[in-house]
């Protein structure tokens, strides 16, 4: 299987977007601060990735009129369509995984996963009281931070219909993997405690020697030591 578009909604800069993919390598280009980056971890949201910090008001799309803040709280919502590869076997690996997640069953075309962060339903009534004598998007952003942000709860479904919630056995089994832009190569590369080129370098190595052919374990210690990392 593989990512067929992304939607998102209210996350960092997007505000609503529709992103289309296709099977293999797909590049996304485009000038500095565009939102590369953000898409990326939205991406990264909806497979389980975490950074270790919790999502915050800045996470939110803050380009929003205090009108529509009034209305009702804001739900960051990230969905992922994921298709059946051209010629993929139904008894594949990935069709096992996303089989209880398919949109619909009897076709097994297209499996649907969904991040959500929200606001809690008992706090809704509280929040559009609070934020109603607002009179600026700043003032309503204020009340947002220092009052409910803390009360977002997130989750991870799968499914369009009766969705239910991914468990961490499925998202243990996806592999993503998200390196942070490089602004500085000379120093993001190579300086520092953590050089990024170090992560990548880990990251194939360690994946070569998971998948190693030798039969020896002491074999591959070996040959991670060799390599000085």
């Amino acid at each position: 299987m593989y990512i067929k578009e992304i939607k998102i909604l209210n996350f960092r800069n997007f505000k609503k977007a529709l992103i289309p993919f296709h099977e293999g390598v797909n590049d996304i280009i485009g000038h500095n601060n565009t939102g590369k980056s953000n898409l990326l971890r939205a991406i990264g949201l909806v497979l389980g990735y975490s950074d270790g910090r919790r999502l915050s008001t800045s996470d939110l799309f803050y380009e929003t009129d205090v009108e529509v803040l009034q209305q009702q709280s804001l739900c960051i919502q990230i969905t992922l369509i994921l298709r059946r590869s051209e010629g993929e076997d139904l008894d594949s690996a990935e069709m096992g995984l996303f089989s209880s997640m398919m949109t619909d069953p009897a076709l097994s075309e297209e499996a649907e996963l969904r991040y959500e962060f929200q606001l809690a339903d008992a706090q809704e009534e509280n929040y559009k009281a609070d934020v109603a004598s607002a009179t600026t998007a700043k003032e309503t952003w204020k009340i947002i931070d220092r009052d409910y942000i803390r009360l977002y709860r997130s989750c991870r479904l799968g499914g369009s219909q009766a969705a239910g919630v991914i468990s961490n056995d499925v998202l243990g089994q996806i592999d993503f993997q998200f390196l942070d832009a490089i602004r500085d190569v000379s120093h993001d590369l190579y300086a520092g405690y953590n050089p990024l080129l170090r992560d990548v370098l880990n990251f194939f190595i360690d994946y070569s020697v998971k998948n190693c052919t030798l039969s020896n374990k002491s074999a591959q210690l070996e040959l991670q030591l060799s390599l000085g990392f």
